[in-house]
This record gives C-alpha cells, structure tokens and sequence, in this order.
C-alpha cells in the first residue's frame, strides 16, 4: 500500500506538470481568451477586431496589428508614449527640390570693360524637381517652403564660337536672392593671358521664406568683343534645415 500510495503520487506530480507544461506554453490574454493561434507563444487581443500584439513561440518575431501598420513602417511613439506604425519621413537634407540638366546650349551675353553686367542663366531642362520649384526658362528657384537651403551653381564661359575669340580677363557667377546678390565665385585671368575658355561655380547656404526667388547669373568681362557665352551649366538646391 505505501508503495502504491508513492507511485499514485509521483504518477499526479508527473500528470500534474505535462498539463502546466502544455497549458503555460501559451498564452492569451484580451478577448477571446480561450482561441490562440497555434504558433504563438502570447497574445494580446484587442475587443476590436484583427487588432493583436503576439510573439511567434519559433521566430520570436513580434507582431503588432492595431490598425495603423503596413509595408515599409516604422513603430513610434506620440507624446504621451502612445505608439503606432508610422511611414519613414526623410530628414530635410534629404530634400532636394529641383535638379538642372546640364545644358549644352551657348546663351550670349553681354560682355563688359566696366562695371560687370551679371545675366540669368537659361536651362534646357530640369533633372528632378518633385516640389515644381523650379523654371528652367526663366531660370528662376522659388522656395516651396521657409528653411535653409544649400544653393549650388557652375558653368563653363566659352567663347571660341563667337567672332574674334574674345579672351575672358575675368569671369564670375552669383547666387541671387529677388535682386541681392548672396554669394559669389570669379575666375581670373591676366589680359596679356586672357584665355577664351574659363569656369566659374558659386555655393552657399541661405535662409529662405516660402516664396522668395534665387536666380544664378554670369558675368564676364572678355578683352575683345560686346559679348560672351556660357555653356554647360548646372544649377541645384537642397533644403537641409527648417
């Protein structure tokens, strides 16, 4: 009898923990306690439906439906700590409203001894320009929205098509904010060594009000000649801040 009476107990004991072994290897909790899914280890249920957060018993993923995900998303938190699958929002330097094509069109502009006479300069086209900044034909970046902006210009002064070869004594490009100049890069030359091909690029970073104009434009001051050309051109912008 006291064997029997051991056996029965190590025979419950054994009985006993198969059934908390498989009754704790899942749980539920929320509604619908009594129904989980096969390959989860937790549940928790929402009284909305499909809305679950779960933890796969072979991955170990979590997954987390409150309506708000989808492909892509990243999990977030508001204010409060309250979170929710958002879509990525890139940072503003990731931003770059307009992209020129670099055009292959010589523009003619008048050349001066004096005082330079700065011109726009005209594109053929555009690479990219998801906010519609920017208009090639007039040459013109008007900022989609306030913050700073890195303003980029280049362009090759090229002479050797016009008459005479005029030789640049100097050549220069300025970034314009409506009719303020904001930044400026010149290349020089001696006369005696004036040469009828000559580059010139500007940058620089500036804060601009939704709406305000910039506009690249090239000067030149050549020893022969009323005028000069420029070809191959760029002209782009980024917004890197708020």
């Amino acid at each position: 009898m006291k064997t029997s009476a051991v056996f029965q107990k190590l025979l419950f004991s054994a009985v006993f923990g198969i059934v908390c072994s498989s009754s704790f290897a899942q749980v539920k909790i929320g509604s619908n306690p009594t129904v989980i899914e096969p390959n989860s280890n937790l549940e928790v249920e929402a009284s909305t439906p499909s809305r679950k957060m779960k933890v796969d018993k072979t991955t170990g993923q979590v997954t987390i439906q409150d309506g708000t995900e989808g492909s892509g998303k990243v999990f977030t938190s508001d204010a409060v700590g309250g979170g929710s699958w958002q879509n990525i929002t890139f940072p503003a330097t990731s931003l770059a409203p307009f992209s020129t094509l670099m055009t292959t069109v010589f523009q003619t502009m008048p050349s001066s001894n004096g005082p330079a006479t700065y011109t726009t300069v005209i594109f053929q086209g555009e690479n990219s320009d998801a906010a519609n900044a920017f208009n090639p034909a007039s040459g013109e970046f008007t900022a989609p929205s306030s913050g700073y902006y890195i303003m980029f210009g280049s362009t090759q002064f090229d002479n050797t098509s016009l008459p005479g070869t005029p030789g640049f004594v100097a050549s220069c490009l300025r970034l314009y904010k409506g009719t303020t100049p904001f930044a400026q890069g010149c290349s020089l030359n001696s006369v005696a060594n004036a040469e009828p091909v000559l580059s010139a690029s500007v940058s620089n970073v500036i804060h601009l009000n939704a709406g305000d104009v910039v506009t690249l434009k090239a000067a030149g001051t050549s020893t022969t000649g009323p005028s000069f050309g420029v070809v191959v051109s760029s002209f782009y912008g980024y917004k890197i801040a708020d």
